[in-house]
């Protein structure tokens, strides 16, 4: 690994590894803030440069393109969440690293199992849930979103429907009223200043998820649980959320399986301090 996209957020410092804190940063390929320093990437001279995510319209010839300017060969994987095994798979063969990659795509198919096995029990009896995102918590992802596919993926209902779906920038923007008609029987925060806000501002005290404290805040460290990025943490955030509304279903020890999770994909050891800290307001 030659370098990243950008900073890991400073939540996670004491967490990732100093090695790969101090890698360069070349940037954002794509999305609204799209900054990648080619000049930097053609210097640092990678084998393989890898695009892993959301299949845009001109993937290939983006791809393409990068390819031929650098002169570096440029792999894109779609990275959907029932594509996640078969890309650790093509990573191992990537890289020829085989064996580890298995036991990552391994993991990745028990996981999405168990989800399969959890919406069959849940059949149509299926919770109500809001994203809060943005300053105000009035930014969203839509149904039929990217970033909202892990809501099927659990067994919930996303209650943001028959709007312009936006899954770049800050997704789709609602409004307190809109949510008062939907009533989601769950609100997830995306980060503590969001869910600070849930919790005091007036103007939400109206919504029943709130009157029955059931707000909680989205683990993001070192990354979204619910995927920002939409990559492989939301297999933790899979197993996090079911649990969370489905308890009785999923019937996971939630923070043992945050443990080893963290071990096996971001070679972390979580102290129970650390512990804490990634799931601070997350939990019943």
């Amino acid at each position: 690994m030659v370098g990243i996209a950008g900073d890991f957020p400073s939540e996670a410092a004491n967490m990732i590894p100093k090695k790969y804190q101090d890698l360069p940063k070349f940037g954002q390929f794509y999305g609204k803030s799209s900054n990648l320093n080619m000049e930097a990437l053609s210097a640092a001279d990678p084998q393989v440069i890898v695009d892993i995510g959301e299949k845009k319209g001109s993937e290939k010839e983006d791809m393409d393109k990068l390819q031929q300017q650098l002169k570096i060969p440029t792999v894109f994987i779609e990275a959907n969440l029932d594509h996640l095994p078969a890309t650790y798979q093509k990573l191992g063969e990537l890289t020829g690293n085989k064996k580890a990659n298995q036991a990552l795509a391994d993991y990745c198919t028990k996981v999405l199992a168990q989800a399969k096995a959890a919406r069959q029990k849940i059949g149509d009896k299926k919770a109500t849930v809001y994203y809060a995102s943005g300053k105000a918590g009035l930014n969203t992802n839509a149904q039929g979103s990217f970033h909202s596919q892990i809501f099927d993926t659990i067994g919930v209902t996303n209650v943001v429907k028959d709007v312009q779906i936006a899954s770049q920038g800050n997704g789709t923007t609602v409004s307190i009223e809109q949510l008062m008609q939907w009533q989601p029987e769950y609100i997830i925060a995306e980060s503590d200043a969001v869910y600070q806000t849930i919790k005091t501002d007036p103007s939400w005290q109206q919504l029943t998820a709130v009157q029955k404290n059931r707000v909680y805040k989205v683990p993001t460290v070192p990354y979204n649980f619910l995927g920002f990025p939409p990559s492989v943490n939301r297999i933790m955030g899979i197993q996090w959320l079911g649990n969370l509304i489905y308890p009785d279903v999923y019937k996971l020890d939630i923070q043992k399986n945050v443990k080893a999770y963290y071990k096996l994909f971001w070679h972390i050891d979580l102290t129970k301090a650390r512990l804490q800290q990634v799931l601070d307001h997350s939990t019943r």
